[in-house]
């Protein structure tokens, strides 16, 4: 009775099971004294569901289980199942089983990997990373695939210098990192790649090296200005790693008590490192500081930023006198010109004048243009000069020339 009740259930949860996946699937490798976590993750309509496991029976785990409520009248159910420091004994196969068919297996495979930090400091002339990796078993054979920053593969050149060693028939592997003239944007975690070969599979294993460095923080702009009713934004620049969270305080705002004026931002994955003050008022004139902190390093290093709140109408002022200063220098312009037309005027009319009393004079018309009044303009430029150089004076020298000529005796009567 027993065994037909068992296989009623099976056939029942099979019937209200929709799928049934597992995190991570296939094979996993870690080494000693990582963390192991495998999730079992179904749904189905029944909330008290409860999968089972078969476990190594070495293996030193705790297991969880979470229930939430989908549409539908579905439920999405978790089973997980943690190490959180790896032993030798919890390796094997994992399995995850629910019903006759549905079920899900993942193997977990255990190396030793001896790994060395380090910590960046001022004026370093080269930066020592290293990964030692080696199997627990007698099946598996190692294979070194190069070391990267991030996804981009390094290669030997410059700055790099790659060293590896392989040991007892591929059992051991050594493997460094030599960075010449490094800087603190080079700290991050440096990854050493493997290749772990079985006779029927064949695994990958990255080995995380960080280089590590303590918070420092760009210099911002002493300060900024900010308009009433406007949003303000200030970025706290920070060069770290591990990512450090940002912390800001204020002489003038309560951070914490206006938080829904306040929202906070990332910048360059450090947390709260952008501080938006929403509807800016002007009482949030003031000093603001960020403070940089990451979990490694005591070093809490700050930066100050000062804002100056102007009023939304402070623009109409700059605009007013723009808008003078054009309508002064219109006024000059025009009252310079008229001037400058009246000169002419008067000296064109001064120039007729005189033409007018040679033609009197000389009891003759004198034809003349506009360009040439123009031109005795700009030549004479006094009347009595233009008395000089006239026509009329002209003609009376000669005049008094002939007078001359004529009133004076000969020559032979003089010798006489």
């Amino acid at each position: 009775m027993q065994h037909i009740a068992f296989i009623i259930l099976l056939s029942f949860t099979s019937t209200h099971l929709e799928k049934v996946t597992l995190e991570p699937s296939g094979n996993i490798v870690l080494s000693l004294g990582e963390k192991l976590e495998i999730t079992c993750t179904f749904y189905s309509r029944i909330y008290a569901l409860i999968p089972s496991w078969h476990i190594p029976k070495t293996a030193n785990v705790s297991m969880f289980r979470q229930a939430n409520q989908l549409a539908d009248g579905l439920y999405i159910i978790k089973s997980i199942v943690i190490s959180t420091s790896l032993q030798l004994g919890d390796a094997g196969k994992y399995m995850c089983h629910m019903g006759n068919n549905n079920h899900v297996d993942v193997t977990v495979f255990a190396v030793f990997a001896e790994k060395k930090n380090v910590t960046f400091e001022w004026k370093m002339k080269r930066v020592d990373l290293s990964c030692n990796l080696s199997t627990l078993d007698n099946e598996g054979s190692l294979i070194f695939n190069g070391w990267h920053y991030g996804s981009f593969p390094l290669t030997e050149g410059s700055r790099y210098t790659i060293v590896t060693m392989t040991r007892f028939a591929g059992k051991l592997v050594t493997s460094n990192l030599v960075i010449g003239s490094p800087i603190r944007n080079d700290s991050g975690f440096y990854t050493s790649e493997f290749a772990i070969v079985y006779p029927h599979t064949t695994l990958s294993y990255r080995c995380l090296v960080a280089l590590e460095a303590s918070p420092i923080i760009l210099i911002p702009p002493r300060s900024i200005a900010a308009t009433i009713g406007h949003t303000a934004t200030l970025t706290c620049i920070v060069i770290s790693f591990p990512k450090t969270v940002v912390t800001w305080k204020s002489d003038s705002l309560n951070l914490t008590n206006d938080a829904f004026r306040i929202s906070y931002g990332h910048f360059g994955g450090h947390n709260n490192s952008i501080l938006n003050i929403n509807d800016v008022q002007e009482s949030d004139s003031g000093m603001y500081s960020c403070f940089a902190k990451n979990e490694v390093f005591r070093h809490r290093p700050h930066r100050s930023i000062r804002i100056y709140v102007k009023s939304r109408y402070e623009w109409v002022f700059p605009v007013l006198m723009l808008i003078f200063e054009v309508n002064i220098t219109v006024i000059l312009t025009i009252v310079l010109t008229n001037r400058q037309n009246k000169r002419r005027l008067a000296r064109e009319e001064k120039i007729r004048t005189l033409y007018t009393e040679m033609e009197e004079t000389l009891d003759e018309p004198v034809n003349v243009s506009q360009a040439e009044l123009r031109e005795e303009e700009v030549e004479s430029p006094s009347e009595g000069n233009r008395m000089q150089n006239s026509p009329l004076q002209q003609t009376s020298s000669e005049d008094n020339i002939q007078q001359e000529t004529w009133h004076s005796p000969p020559e032979e009567a003089i010798i006489e």
